[in-house]
């Protein structure tokens, strides 16, 4: 059985392959994708040429995947006609899977797929496995109810990690130089500033003490040294006090200093948020689905998957004026 495909050819060029699919193993199931999430941040660094775990040319991007089992191996448990998630396609005969999500058919472990919840369509399905990037952060990092958060950056990541904080209990106030992501963000809910002159001028506006959770989600690694200032100072008394907590959000291509005296002073304890697990996607679908995380259509564009080049050129000409673009097959 063949299935179509979104590659990357080269740099910043993509196309449609076809391939010829596996065989489906008694522990997988065959997916037919209904829809799949452009992961701004990753894929874009994939179509430069600058991720080292993408592999050569050409290869199947896209991680954010959704769709009906259409057949279900005798130790899948899954049934067909299930609504699920996955995350690509592992195999795809010929072409390199980096992570194989833009496919018009995918052959999954059946372990690794979530149920949708009833309520949820498919993009706002395949949306939710990009957002549980951010979940991830927020689980590692703990945020207690009242604590103060600062999110710096409001693309698709950032945007998203200042909902899951705020859906925690914490104050949360979000910070980016862009008027249009500042105003989707608030049309979820969120608080949420133009960053005007020195940013940490702008953030002790809101948050004078500084902030208990700093979440960077910039993608720009110099900015590092900047934005770990807006962690809570900690005083040098007796009250047994814990640290700020700095999330390490952001998706960038090499490495990143950071400064010590600012970490130090603080006692901060820095975190990396690798990806996400299952969990976080069920997690993320579920707070969509209760509408503790509001999705509004100022979010993402759906786009045909056949009109693949003018939706990237778009992302990366920063062209759309939603934050994201989810293909539908």
């Amino acid at each position: 059985m063949k299935s179509k495909a979104i590659v990357f050819s080269g740099v910043n060029q993509t196309g449609l392959m076809d391939f010829e699919l596996p065989e489906v193993g008694a522990d997988q199931v065959l997916i037919e994708t209904k829809a799949s999430c452009i992961s701004p941040g990753t894929e874009l660094r994939c179509l430069a040429g600058k991720e080292e775990n993408a592999g050569a040319f050409p290869f199947i991007p896209g991680y954010a995947t959704a769709g009906v089992v259409i057949k279900a191996g005798a130790e899948a448990g899954v049934p067909v006609g299930a609504r699920v998630t996955c995350n690509g396609i592992r195999n795809a005969v010929g072409l390199t899977c980096s992570w194989g999500g833009h496919t018009q058919y995918s052959v999954s472990p059946a372990a690794e797929v979530c149920r949708i919840p009833d309520n949820l369509d498919f993009a706002t399905a395949a949306l939710a496995i990009v957002m549980a990037i951010p979940m991830r952060g927020a689980v590692v990092s703990q945020p207690a109810l009242g604590e103060e958060v600062a999110v710096i950056g409001l693309g698709l990541i950032g945007s998203f990690s200042a909902r899951i904080f705020r859906a925690s209990g914490a104050k949360t106030v979000a910070f980016d130089l862009s008027k249009p992501r500042v105003e989707i963000a608030r049309a979820a809910g969120v608080d949420a500033q133009v960053i005007s002159g020195d940013l940490l001028e702008c953030v002790k506006k809101y948050l004078p003490n500084g902030a208990d959770v700093v979440v960077d989600s910039t993608g720009v690694g110099a900015l590092t040294a900047k934005t770990m200032q807006i962690g809570r100072d900690l005083g040098w008394d007796s009250v047994l006090q814990k640290g700020a907590r700095f999330v390490f959000q952001g998706s960038v291509a090499g490495d990143v200093n950071f400064p010590y005296q600012t970490a130090f002073l603080r006692e901060m304890s820095v975190y990396f948020p690798r990806d996400r697990r299952k969990a976080d996607i069920q997690n993320a679908m579920a707070l969509v689905a209760a509408g503790q995380v509001k999705v509004t259509d100022k979010d993402f564009v759906r786009v045909k998957y056949t009109d693949h080049a003018a939706t990237y050129e778009a992302v990366r000409g920063n062209q759309l004026p939603t934050l994201t673009a989810v293909f539908e097959w």
